[in-house]
């Protein structure tokens, strides 16, 4: 099996790293394949890497945001970091 190499840079796009600005990314892009990714809403951190992991929407893989509030507790909970919050099958 191949080796991936995963860079995920909110808000970074192609056109960021096709000056001189960024010439490492650029020489990794021009290297490997590359893809467009529709933006999903809410466009949020832990909502695209679950969209870009999963290859699904958020109605399906269950992240609809970075955090929440909690109306018991009177509290913003930070959705969580592990994988298992996913609810869908991985790609990779």
């Amino acid at each position: 099996m191949g080796r991936l190499l995963f860079i995920s840079v909110p808000g970074l796009t192609i056109d960021d790293i096709s000056g001189e600005a960024a010439p490492f990314l650029r020489s990794i892009a021009e290297q490997g394949d590359k893809a467009d990714l529709l933006p999903c809403l809410p466009a949020v951190v832990c909502t695209v890497q679950a969209d870009m992991l999963t290859g699904r929407n958020a109605h399906e893989h269950g992240m609809v945001a970075d955090a929440y509030y909690d109306r018991v507790s009177h509290s913003v909970i930070s959705m969580p970091s592990y994988s298992g919050a996913v609810e869908a099958p991985r790609l990779w």
